[in-house]
């Protein structure tokens, strides 16, 4: 019979149980199960490379809105001003339109990406990684669970 050795638990959805003989991975995709003789080594990465080129994209695209906010803004301050002092109102409605869409271009902020981790199990011949948010579960009950898998790790391939 196993015995359930630790246990943790994201709030992303990934569940790990290490019992005696397996290592119980249930994800939103569903559930895997690795029997410890067939894991090489296991541990903790964060996926900074991805991290990275996200938030180069949000700085591009952060840059981009502000150029064409105030493109619009400009443009619309020139339709409004050139409407407005011959008393053409329906160009200067357009131009304030302008306005508007610049300043909703220029203030539009988009959402900040976050650093994402993986626990990567070594196999043979290939690696597994389960994805979690690092903001969303304590880094130490995360490494303590690694720590305890390779320790369990360890004494399994010493004993056979």
């Amino acid at each position: 019979m196993e015995n359930e050795i630790a246990f943790l638990k994201t709030d992303d959805g990934l569940d790990f149980k290490l019992t005696t003989d397996k290592l119980y991975i249930t994800s939103a995709t569903g559930t895997e199960t690795f029997a410890l003789r067939s894991i090489n080594g296991i541990g903790v990465i964060d996926l900074v490379e991805r991290y990275n080129s996200a938030l180069s994209a949000l700085k591009r695209l952060n840059t981009s809105n502000q150029l064409n906010g105030t493109l619009c803004a400009a443009g619309g301050l020139l339709i409004a001003w050139f409407s407005f002092s011959k008393e053409i109102t329906v160009g200067g409605l357009f131009g304030l339109g302008f306005i508007g869409l610049g300043v909703y271009f220029f203030t539009r902020k988009r959402i900040k990406p976050e650093l994402m981790s993986s626990v990567r199990i070594m196999l043979n011949g290939m690696n597994r990684d389960f994805e979690f948010n690092k903001r969303k579960v304590n880094s130490t009950d995360v490494a303590n669970f690694v720590a305890r898998v390779e320790d369990t790790l360890t004494a399994f391939h010493k004993n056979q």
